[in-house]
This record gives structure tokens, sequence and C-alpha cells, in this order.
């Protein structure tokens, strides 16, 4: 889809919504080409890497607040009980 107007997904930001596997999945999708939950969102101004996907798969599994997330990486931000579609990059 994106090479029909000739762009790459390297380097465009992208909203993934959710927080289950589909989610994960399509997150190291990302990853794996070139980019960097709950009742809100959460922005990493550095991006996701595989690191930060399995310390995001852990607050999962042990059903923690993805604020946990912002407060070991500084440069995140969760926003609580909002949507990310107005989010610009």
């Amino acid at each position: 889809m994106l090479a029909g107007i000739n762009k790459e997904i390297k380097g465009l930001r992208c909203a993934v919504s959710g927080s289950g596997k589909i989610t994960m999945h399509v997150l190291e999708k990302l990853i794996a080409y070139g980019q960097s939950q709950y009742q809100g969102y959460l922005v990493d101004e550095d991006g996701f890497d595989y690191m930060k996907i399995s310390f995001l798969r852990g607050i999962r599994a042990q059903q923690r607040s993805l604020r946990d997330y912002s407060k070991t990486y500084a440069r995140s931000k969760y926003y609580d009980e909002a949507k990310p579609w107005s989010e610009r990059g």
C-alpha cells in the first residue's frame, strides 16, 4: 500500500490500538520493518524496540498499568482515558 504512493514505513509514526496478542505482534512487525493500551494510549518518543516490547508484555502479564512503562522510560507518556487518533507526528 505504501509502495503505491512511494513511501516506506521506516520513519513514519504509527498508532496501534489495544494491548493484546495482535497489538504486540503488530508492534513487533513494525519494529521488524523499521518502526519504532487499556483505556488510554502510550507514546514513546524514542520509539519501541524488542526490549521495550518485552517489558510491555511483562506489564500486561502482571496486569499492571501502562503508567509503569512511563516510569521506566522517561521520554514516554501514558495518556489515560484518551484515544491516540489525534496524536500528531
